[in-house]
């Protein structure tokens, strides 16, 4: 078994994988760009007739309609604002390929209200020559689920199409589960019972946390509801495929450093290439910290420097990924279109975003001076507001069960840290807890866009349901891990004193 001391790296080594580790991060991003408008402008050479129908026949059937969101109870799905932005851009035919390889799409007006953006649509669907649409270019994503909407709208009508999304959003976290309860079925009947007890087999690996992760991500993530939408299906699928692939390589045994790293390089870059800004960003750093946290546990860390140095390392590898798909694709947008338009307007947005103002464009009316700013206060409240679109049935139910997850978390960190536990299984649980980090630095930083989107960022409170099912597994093992101790102890002394 190694030992945590016996993997501290030493600087020259550290020094060289950090030098790999940024090479990586920009070839293998400039080599995904590449690939993604590659595959926008060959999509862009192909008539949309088939598309354009289906989105105006959404309309025709009331499978699309203006307003900006639906009911819980809605077939129509919860975020259709961004996705009457979607469809325009998958139906829309290319007029300058050029723009379309870097810009990568034309759209209505979107810069308006989001009734507006599914009137617009609906206008040029619809052909209706009383009511013109509007067109522009959105230049502020990479649009990787406009390849996605091409695909599945050439084929399936909207209602189809939904299905389809939803399916695959179901399905790849019951895969989830059903692949690590197998496999930990096996691990049960392979295993000596007359050696070890059932509690000591399930602790003595990971798959009862993965299968925790799945249930968590099953249940509160809004997948009745956002599991349909054409912005938040795509990425919904990537996290879960992540996911499998790192649950099945854990299992196995090979999760070193530079295999989690690899993985997570290309695991930031398609949620790039399908963010939106809904969530999905925390939510994977927070997935990361605990992940790290129980992951290659042959390793044993005697000291925090190696285990804190890989977490920096995952945490690193993701964020610096999606920051250098996002400056890649500004800059590569910015250079062929000529205008600074483009840097600009999306700094401008994003420093906005990231205001204490309670509007939702930095267009409209400015607020009141004399108001003071967002508080945090403010943004939790209107997130429990919103908890019902993640399954939880209302506010106080959602109060009460975030507190009970916090509670899980400050318990189980304390009872470890307090115990005799191994220096190993503390430095994980420190781990594992600071898991909640990202989240409160992403509520801290967005506080406009949290607040005024938070109909679907409340979806980032799964972090805490998160944070809690994987502490509880950790304490679990921690504790099974004295018992067994405990038992040896009684044992040894036994065969001594006879």
């Amino acid at each position: 078994m190694k030992t945590g001391l016996a993997t501290v790296t030493p600087p020259d080594s550290a020094a060289r994988f950090t030098a790999l580790l940024i090479a990586s991060i920009f070839l293998t991003t400039a080599a995904f760009l590449m690939v993604n408008y590659g595959v926008n402008l060959v999509i862009s050479l192909f008539g949309r007739d088939a598309v354009k129908e289906h989105v105006a026949t959404a309309f025709k059937n009331g499978d699309l309609g203006l307003l900006e969101s639906r009911a819980l109870d809605s077939d129509m799905g919860v975020h259709q604002t961004n996705d009457c932005l979607i469809f325009d851009m998958a139906a829309r035919e290319a007029t300058e390929l050029p723009l379309y390889l870097f810009a990568a799409s034309a759209t209505s007006q979107f810069e308006a209200n989001g009734a507006e953006r599914c009137e617009q649509l609906r206008n040029w669907a619809l052909e209706d020559p009383t009511t013109p649409s509007k067109e522009g270019i959105y230049y502020r994503y990479i649009h990787g689920y406009r390849i996605v909407a091409v695909a599945l709208l050439s084929v399936f009508s909207v209602v189809d199409a939904r299905l389809v999304m939803k399916l695959c959003s179901y399905s790849i976290f019951i895969a989830l589960c059903l692949i690590n309860g197998l496999a930990l079925y096996r691990r049960i009947k392979a295993s000596d019972r007359s050696r070890q007890s059932l509690g000591d087999v399930v602790a003595a690996s990971n798959e009862m946390a993965y299968i925790g992760i799945g249930l968590s991500l099953l249940l509160v993530f809004g997948l009745p509801y956002f599991g349909q939408s054409i912005s938040h299906a795509p990425a919904l699928v990537t996290l879960g495929v992540f996911l499998i692939l790192w649950s099945r390589r854990d299992l196995r045994g090979e999760l070193d450093l530079y295999r989690m790293t690899r993985m997570v390089i290309v695991f930031s870059l398609f949620t790039a290439s399908f963010e939106f800004l809904t969530g999905y960003i925390p939510v994977a750093c927070v997935l990361l910290c605990l992940l790290v946290g129980i992951s290659d546990r042959k390793t044993r860390f005697g000291a925090p420097l190696p285990l804190f140095g890989r977490l920096v390392a995952v945490e690193f590898a993701f964020v610096a990924t999606l920051l250098v798909a996002f400056l890649l694709h500004l800059l590569f947008t910015t250079l062929f279109v000529g205008d600074l338009k483009v840097l600009v307007g999306f700094f401008a947005q994003l420093a906005f975003r990231m205001s204490q103002s309670r509007i939702s464009k930095a267009s409209l009316a400015t607020d009141d001076p004399g108001i003071p700013g967002l508080s945090l206060g403010e943004v939790i409240e209107r997130l429990l507001h919103q908890i019902p679109h993640i399954g939880v049935p209302d506010e106080f139910t959602g109060f009460a069960t975030l507190l009970i997850a916090f509670g899980i978390v400050l318990i189980g960190f304390g009872e470890i840290w307090l115990s005799n536990s191994d220096r190993d299984a503390k430095w994980r649980t420190l781990v594992i807890a600071a898991a909640l980090i990202p989240l409160a630095m992403w509520i801290l930083a967005f506080k406009n866009h949290t607040y005024v989107h938070a109909r679907f960022m409340v979806r980032i409170l799964v972090s805490v349901y998160l944070t809690a099912t994987v502490m509880s597994f950790w304490f679990y093992v921690v504790r099974r891990a004295a018992v067994s101790q405990s038992r040896e102890a009684q044992v040894t002394g036994r065969v001594l004193t006879s």
